[in-house]
């Protein structure tokens, strides 16, 4: 438990009291502690906050007092060296005392108040033990089948004393706690045949073990651990599945509630500028519903703002939208229209002379032209940033470049920027015949496999 963390210093003030009022007094007595300052600190999801700070006597006594109820739990003890010392829950009882040795904290624990962290250090004690014990058969494996039942044995003695735990203290966050890192029971299908059944019930109950109605779990590292296997491993890999699995996360939650605005931001995040091409339709999807609806938790009005706005420029450039037209004007300064082009594939290039990227992906592109336009029945409209006509002309040339080629800035229709949401090049889009958006952001490497994949699936389609 040395793992290292990462402090956003959120210090509480604690001004306001008065000396009689003590909603919070937590003491902690550990001999032996290096540090002369420690921190109190929290999770929140996949980070950690500094809530507040003590001094550290020279017997190891040191307390954290306030005179508001701190937001409900598992927090941190951490050093001087943003090590974590001790994990401890905060809940309904805020007034107690831990005591321990520095070097042995949880051999030699005690707690004075609070049945919760009693209870929780009986559980870390007991699984800190079984890991000594089952350590050393693990690494003595390939011994045979005797060790492979004693780890067994083990394994059973602890899932059997978690069950009990949870039971036992029902309505406690230490027994909410351990419940949630435990995996659900999936039960047998009954039909034999059904080799779904497994994966739909698993996925069906995930959050049955941790509620996301409990705003306790946003201060566990578990929420994060949760919601990225969720999101990213159960749910398929297809926009449309992500959206269903989200809005079934948030719709019975309060959007007041912290796992609510957690999960739309997190979401918000992750899909604003995705790994994946097409996930942007998340994104839209998020400030449709949910920002622009007014169902955001409180977000700062300005970020709703910017993200609506985002949305905006993005909705018509999703896979499967018809591409904005582009009216551009050539070297002959000749209108060309995009919407004109009678091929089966158009590739867009939004390009620069003088851009480095440009010049190695412009001749992979003319290689990959001159190779397959024919066959793919396929044109390119390539869009200059430049701003030196000269400069443009000469490139052109130099490549031998004999696709339509087009000046940004002389433009019949509105800005290129905007329209395409270009703010860097090279950019690639490849269109079908009726100038449906197929692929977009991708390299000319990638485009003969995208092509080939759209022409298998006209293909089965019309079979």
């Amino acid at each position: 438990m040395q793992r290292l963390i990462t402090f956003i210093l959120l210090i509480v003030s604690f001004s306001g009291y008065n000396g009689t009022t003590k909603d919070f007094d937590i003491e902690f007595s550990l001999p032996g502690i290096p540090d002369s300052v420690c921190f109190l600190a929290t999770y929140h999801g996949d980070k950690v906050y500094v809530k507040d700070t003590a001094i550290i006597d020279d017997k190891g006594h040191f307390a954290f007092i306030g005179d508001s109820l701190l937001p409900r739990g598992l927090y941190i003890i951490a050093g001087q060296s943003n090590n974590k010392i001790l994990e401890f829950i905060i809940n309904d009882d805020q007034h107690f005392k831990i005591e321990s040795q520095y070097g042995h904290l949880y051999d030699k624990i005690k707690i004075k108040g609070c049945k919760e962290n009693r209870l929780f250090f009986d559980y870390v004690s007991f699984i800190n033990a079984k890991q000594k014990e089952i350590k050393p058969l693990y690494q003595s494996l390939k011994s045979g089948d005797d060790v492979k039942k004693k780890i067994d044995d083990i394994n059973k003695e602890v899932t059997d004393y978690q069950d009990r735990f949870i039971v036992d203290n029902e309505n406690t966050f230490a027994a909410a706690f351990i419940k949630a890192t435990k995996e659900i029971d999936i039960p047998e299908p009954s039909d034999s045949n059904d080799s779904t059944f497994k994966y739909r019930y698993f996925k069906a109950h995930y959050w049955d073990n941790m509620p996301l109605s409990d705003d306790r779990f946003i201060r566990t590292p578990l929420l994060q651990q949760r919601l990225d296997t969720y999101i990213n491993k159960i749910t398929p890999q297809h926009a449309d599945s992500i959206i269903i699995a989200l809005d079934n996360m948030l719709a019975p939650l309060s959007n007041t509630s912290e796992i609510y605005k957690y999960i739309l931001w997190y979401a918000v995040e992750q899909y604003d500028n995705p790994k994946i091409m097409g996930f942007d339709k998340i994104f839209v999807h998020l400030s449709n519903e949910y920002f622009e609806k007014g169902k955001t938790g409180g977000i700062y009005h300005q970020v709703v703002k910017n993200i609506i706005d985002r949305a905006k420029v993005i909705s018509p450039l999703l896979i499967g939208k018809k591409a904005p037209n582009m009216i551009l004007l050539d070297s002959t300064k000749t209108p060309v229209s995009l919407y004109d082009i009678e091929k089966d594939y158009t590739v867009i290039i939004f390009w620069d002379s003088h851009c480095s990227h440009c010049k190695k992906e412009i001749p992979k592109l003319k290689k990959f032209y001159d190779t397959y336009k024919e066959k793919y029945n396929m044109e390119v409209y390539a869009v200059s940033a430049d701003t030196s006509i000269t400069d443009w002309k000469k490139s052109v040339i130099k490549n031998k470049l004999s696709w339509i080629n087009v000046l940004g800035h002389w433009s019949f229709t509105a800005d290129y920027h905007d329209l395409y949401d270009i703010y860097s090049t090279p950019v690639i889009y490849l269109l079908d015949r009726e100038k449906i958006i197929i692929a977009k952001r991708i390299l000319t490497d990638q485009l003969k496999r995208v092509v080939e994949h759209d022409i298998t699936l006209n293909t089965n389609q019309e079979k």
